[in-house]
């Protein structure tokens, strides 16, 4: 499939950003879900609501949110343009979008692995004298790693796909904030089906291969864990 050349420079910068966004996301996934997956509370249930949340809400309303949170008129947002940061309708704005989007799918997988680890091991790091931080790099870290790459692997096929939160708080500028979902939407909309299926189609396979990959490595870490 041949594609123009604002078509590679749409397909090179979704991956790029797609790919900055679960730099974002990828800490704070991981904190949240060893949080919830060991604390039960109803704060860390209240916690988990919230982080799921982009799933349920309109994409285009956690788009206006964030445009309201880091517009000039927000405290937040004036203190970020006086420190000489300006996140709407930029490149950032995008990174951020596609990273709020994608964090549901990085931080569930991200839990069920925490879970799945046996408390045992972990009481047994603590009759040993080992510190939380030896715990968590050495032993749960390591038991669910498959559960970390496949949040990954998800989420980045999430980012993506993403549409509605991205073109309200960055915008469709071409070169700075369209993506794939952004760049299909313009040829419609302009009457351009060829180029639009073209990029859909690509988009499709480059997601389904990242879906897939996702569900392998998961059982992969399936049947590693019934061997042990």
């Amino acid at each position: 499939m041949i594609l123009s050349g604002p078509e590679w420079q749409v397909l090179i910068f979704s991956l790029a950003v797609s790919a900055l966004s679960l730099l974002l996301v990828v800490l704070p996934a991981l904190l949240l879900a060893i949080l919830t997956a060991r604390w039960k509370h109803p704060v860390s249930s209240l916690l988990e609501a919230i982080a799921t949340l982009p799933l349920a809400i309109p994409p285009v309303a956690t788009g206006l949110f964030l445009l309201k949170v880091f517009s000039r008129q927000h405290v937040f947002g004036r203190w970020l343009y006086e420190s000489g940061i300006v996140i709407p309708f930029s490149t950032n704005a995008v990174i951020v979008a596609l990273a709020i989007m994608s964090f549901p799918l990085v931080y569930r997988p991200m839990k069920a692995g925490f879970e799945a680890i046996d408390p045992e091991l972990l009481k047994l790091c603590r009759t040993q004298g080992r510190s939380p931080l030896y715990s968590f790099f050495h032993v749960q870290v390591p038991l669910a790693r498959h559960a970390l790459i496949a949040g990954l692997l998800l989420g980045w096929a999430r980012a993506l796909g993403e549409f509605g939160c991205t073109i309200v708080f960055a915008g469709d500028v071409a070169g700075e904030t369209r993506t794939l979902a952004l760049a299909i939407f313009n040829y419609i909309e302009f009457g351009q089906d060829i180029p639009a299926l073209r990029l859909a189609l690509i988009t499709v396979f480059i997601t389904l291969g990242l879906v897939v990959l996702a569900g392998w490595v998961m059982r992969r870490g399936t049947s590693e864990s019934f061997k042990i």
